[in-house]
């Protein structure tokens, strides 16, 4: 897993997909969102992506077996804007987030399943992902950010 191009490499993080590694990613990301540069709320939408997206992976792409590797990197690409490129990679089984179901934004609290929000959140949160399948198996998720742009929380 790797990032091209101008991108500065400013933190990564591999190991087995588990609850203390996902501790020791949201940290991770906290730390590279603050070392690129990233305002409060570009923190916030970083933060909350790559927190979907890993915690999709721990809870669901092993599932019927033993958690197995994930990685994460971040990188900062120069601007401007300047941007934060994270990519995740796993070896699960190749998921299509296109085959994730709409959720009902329309449907009272009450009514709506829990879950079921973390791929809009991504591409809402986001200014672009993309998804694919890694060499050698599983999925590969680029996720982009502008950083530095303006904007608080």
């Amino acid at each position: 897993m790797s990032e091209t191009g101008d991108a500065t490499l400013i933190g990564s993080l591999d190991g087995t997909a588990t609850r203390e590694w996902l501790a020791r990613c949201f940290e991770l990301c906290g730390q590279a969102c603050e070392q690129a540069g990233a305002t409060a709320a570009e923190a916030y939408a970083i933060n909350l992506a790559v927190e979907e997206a890993c915690t999709n992976i721990v809870d669901h792409a092993y599932s019927g077996g033993p958690p197995g590797p994930i990685e994460i990197g971040f990188w900062k690409e120069a601007g401007p804007p300047a941007r934060l490129v994270i990519v995740i990679g796993d070896r699960a089984p190749l998921f299509d987030p296109g085959q994730a179901p709409e959720p009902d934004l329309d449907a009272s609290v009450e009514d709506r399943p829990i879950g079921g929000l973390g791929w809009f959140l991504i591409e809402t949160m986001m200014d672009s992902f993309e998804h694919s399948e890694r060499a050698g198996g599983g999925n590969c998720l680029r996720l982009v950010k502008s950083i530095g742009i303006g904007g608080h929380t």
